[in-house]
């Protein structure tokens, strides 16, 4: 792994993390887990998929973590991507799992990018190990009441869903010097992501598949989601929720502005389209807010062909969303927003926040993690959320947990603020724009946890990441030009 710079430090011309084999084995390993997933598929072997699915996944993501690490990223957004997809059609084939057993995987996958985290936190005293260490800090504070008062297996489960994108997070911005080629996988991960997610989000929309409609009947999630039916649905594409899909396709529409692939166009149509048919207005105002974050930090000639490319896509999409069947639908959610007394989904939300804010803030010590898990009497267990992060955070950490979290997130923040690299690395501007964002919008949603956690935290490091690189860039061209000087004065 690499060394984190400090002020006391010289930089050294060094490597990037790079494959120790031919890049073939790497998509060998990708392509088997792929053929191995499609035949049990073919074979309705849903079972063995459904506990198979976790460990065929774990083992090729550590095979690619210690062999091929730019593989390893895109593999693990990827296990986010489809898993949820893969869980409908198991259920649809066989019975209803409610335990989402599936849904292991990427948390497994994930998760071992932790490896990176407890082996080298608390080796180096730097200002981004100081808030990641305050973070977990707050996480294991909150693991330790949670222990004494509820199972910990419940725990466990909960733990998996604050700490991984932490971990995910860390992992980026330890393996710095590896920046252009996360960076270089990012893209293209996220350019086919709403690709794919785009096509397949339009065509759930209009066809309404029977596996979807089975997951929404037997989720108990019609309510917030729609009917089980061609177009009555808010598009949740391959996600396990509209809110999910609405956030991951903000950051990848926001990547795609940086984007040079002649993929960019159709990927941003069914994107857009995609985005809006989830009917999430919390993304939507986050895309904004990432946006003008983005315009903000780059040159004069990057924020006119931006304000361009953004300019074009609304001229394309305007048409696009007035067409019937997404002109009703699209417009009667935009029109709730400024109609928010009368929208039954923003009052179901906010009705129990006051209950929950007063709860959280009157008890210092914290429920701890893994006591938002209920046990239901049919054996189920589900989680009890507030809709709102910080509120979310209090009432699991408490005061003694939560500030030091906040405190830590604030730091690792304040630092992607003030980069270096931001003005010339369109990339690294639009990470930026969405791990701000993110952080902005918990106090719509906890966006601090699962596949909110893991964009907000997965590209906050990734930001890091750019800034260590680009400093270290700056510190070799200042070493260079000062060893010029003293070769022309010894000449």
């Amino acid at each position: 792994m690499q060394n984190l710079p400090t002020t006391s430090q010289t930089f050294e011309p060094s490597q990037p993390l790079r494959p120790t084999a031919s890049s073939q084995l790497a998509w060998f390993a990708i392509t088997t887990l792929g053929v191995f997933t499609v035949l049990c598929l073919i074979a309705k072997a849903g079972v063995i998929l459904r506990f198979g699915f976790p460990i065929a996944s774990f083992m090729t993501g550590v095979f690619l973590f210690r062999n091929f690490p730019s593989h390893y990223i895109g593999f693990s957004w990827w296990i986010w991507i489809i898993t949820p997809f893969l869980a409908r059609l198991i259920d649809y084939q066989t019975i209803w799992d409610p335990q989402r057993t599936m849904m292991v995987a990427p948390f497994l996958v994930s998760g071992i990018a932790g490896v990176t985290l407890f082996k080298n936190l608390l080796k180096f005293n730097t200002k981004e190990n100081s808030g990641f260490l305050l973070v977990v800090g707050g996480l294991l504070y909150g693991a330790l009441i949670g222990t004494a008062s509820t199972s910990p297996m419940s725990v466990a489960r909960a733990l998996l869903d604050w700490m991984v994108p932490i971990a995910f997070g860390y992992h980026m911005m330890w393996n710095w010097k590896s920046y252009p080629q996360f960076s270089n996988v990012l893209s293209k991960t996220f350019l086919w992501g709403v690709l794919v997610t785009g096509s397949y989000g339009v065509f759930q929309f209009i066809v309404a598949p029977d596996w979807d409609c089975n997951w929404l009947i037997e989720s108990g999630m019609g309510t917030s989601m729609g009917k089980p039916e061609p177009f009555g649905l808010r598009v949740w594409s391959t996600m396990h929720s509209a809110g999910v899909f609405a956030g991951f396709m903000m950051s990848g529409l926001l990547i795609l502005l940086s984007s040079q692939s002649p993929l960019q166009l159709p990927a941003n149509i069914v994107g857009y389209l995609g985005f809006l048919l989830s009917l999430v207005r919390s993304a939507w105002g986050g895309w904004v807010i990432a946006l003008l974050i983005m315009t903000s930090s780059i040159k004069m000639q990057a924020q006119v062909r931006l304000v361009a490319l953004v300019i074009a896509i609304v001229l394309v999409m305007i048409p696009l969303s007035s067409m019937e069947p997404f002109s009703s639908v699209v417009s009667g959610r935009l029109e709730t927003i400024t109609d928010l007394q009368n929208d039954t989904s923003f009052n179901a939300r906010t009705s129990d926040l006051g209950s929950f804010f007063v709860s959280a803030i009157s008890n210092p010590l914290g429920q701890g993690i893994g006591n938002v898990w209920i046990k239901q009497e049919d054996g189920t267990i589900t989680q009890q959320v507030t809709d709102n992060g910080v509120v979310d955070l209090l009432f699991t950490l408490g005061w003694l947990g939560g500030f030091p979290y906040l405190a830590g997130l604030f730091t690792l923040s304040s630092i992607v603020m003030k980069s270096e690299g931001i003005s010339r690395d369109s990339f690294m501007s639009a990470a930026r724009g969405i791990s701000i964002s993110f952080a902005i919008q918990i106090i719509f949603a906890n966006s601090l946890i699962g596949v909110a956690g893991m964009l907000m935290w997965g590209f906050l490091g990734t930001v890091l990441s750019g800034d260590l690189y680009y400093r270290h860039q700056n510190e070799l061209m200042a070493y260079s030009q000062w060893q010029e000087l003293l070769q022309e004065e010894a000449g």
